[in-house]
């Protein structure tokens, strides 16, 4: 990657916050080592969109990784752009009750979630919430945004998605993400204990 991207990525994201030639292992969660030119650590869905709105209007290759669990890289170097989604942000999105003889209960709800949150956090939440679905997945590395593309547990429990695209943002039912789409947040749909 050239210097001119560099110095627009930095005036952009912030000086500090590119960092140059980083090993990748601290990163991921693989035994085999591999370099960056750069990396960007994403600590909101708005920076998301902003750093993939610009590595790709600079025609910069680039890499999103989670946690890292999932990811084996075929190559020692990558000459572009590593993006660590950190975006952590868990909001409730709806509530949903119930009137009985004993008072009044919230039965389900549903959740907004960030595509960084990892599935331990999210679990965890989850559990003070009394909300029920995520305890199998304490101890399973990975984020939302790549879980619920490869298990199935999870896909049961997402109603939307909102995805970048290189036309803008998204929202769409799971099963119409397509390949290319870049998952922002889920909103996952979830019963509360009595």
């Amino acid at each position: 990657m050239d210097d001119s991207k560099i110095n627009l990525l930095r005036s952009e994201l912030g000086d500090t916050r590119i960092k140059l030639d980083v090993e990748l292992g601290e990163y991921l969660q693989s035994t085999k080592t591999a370099k960056a030119a750069a990396l960007f650590i994403v600590a909101t869905q708005l920076e998301l969109i902003k750093v993939l709105d610009l590595a790709t209007e600079l025609k910069i290759p680039w890499l999103l990784i989670g946690a890292g669990s999932k990811v084996v890289l075929s190559q020692t170097e990558f000459a572009g752009l590593v993006i660590k989604n950190r975006s952590s942000e868990i909001r409730i999105y709806s509530i949903k009750g119930a009137v009985s003889k004993t008072g009044i209960g919230i039965k389900e709800a549903m959740l907004q979630v960030d595509s960084g949150v990892n599935l331990k956090k999210m679990a965890d939440y989850c559990n003070k919430q009394s909300l029920i679905g995520f305890e199998n997945l304490m101890t399973v590395p990975g984020t939302i945004g790549g879980s619920i593309l490869v298990n199935k547990d999870l896909r049961d429990k997402v109603s939307q998605v909102r995805v970048w695209t290189t036309s803008g943002i998204e929202d769409k039912i799971l099963d119409r993400v397509k390949r290319d789409d870049i998952i922002l947040s889920v909103v996952v749909k979830l019963k509360r204990t009595l």
